[in-house]
Order: C-alpha cells, then structure tokens, then sequence
C-alpha cells in the first residue's frame, strides 16, 4: 500500500493511460522483431534493432512490457502474435 501511495500508482490522470500505453509497445515491435528474423537489409537490421534497444532501454517507458513481449516472440511465436491482434484491437476501439 505505501508504495502504491508513494509512487501514486492508483493515480489515473497522474499515470494517464498504462493499459493504453502498453498496448501501443506491444503494437509496434512485431514488424521490427519480424525485420531481424527475415530477409531485411542490414540497413533496415539496423534501425529495426536500435528501435529494439530504445524501446528495452530501463529508461523507456513500460521497457520491461517490451522486453516480456520480445521474449514471448521469441518463445512462442503464434502467442506473440495473438497477443499483439488484442492490443491492436484494443488501440483500435479507442480510437
């Protein structure tokens, strides 16, 4: 409870939208984790890898969210993907 209060985790306009948040890194590391496991160009490796690393950094937001998806991605693929259909879904009817 006190690091709920101290950190004002139950605080919904001071932490906007986490389940909002999160959905939107699910949303956007597949095409890049795609472009490292297919036939990319180095160039595009590249970028695709450093938006990886941005996005897994421990100073990006919801990084372990990012870092729990990529892990899921490589483990079990089919998962991943359903995962990431309900996110966009979910980014979808906010819209």
């Amino acid at each position: 409870m006190v690091t709920i209060e101290f950190f004002r985790l139950d605080d919904v306009d001071e932490r906007k939208n986490p389940v909002q948040e999160r959905t939107t890194v699910i949303s956007l590391l597949p095409t890049r984790m795609e472009k490292l496991a297919g036939s990319a160009t180095a160039e595009e490796e590249k970028i695709a890898q450093e938006f990886i690393d941005a996005r897994t950094s421990p100073k990006a937001p919801h990084a372990n969210c990012a870092r729990s998806y990529i892990t899921l991605f490589e483990t079990d693929h089919a998962e991943a993907l359903q995962v990431y259909d309900l996110a966009f879904k979910l980014i979808a009817s906010t819209s």
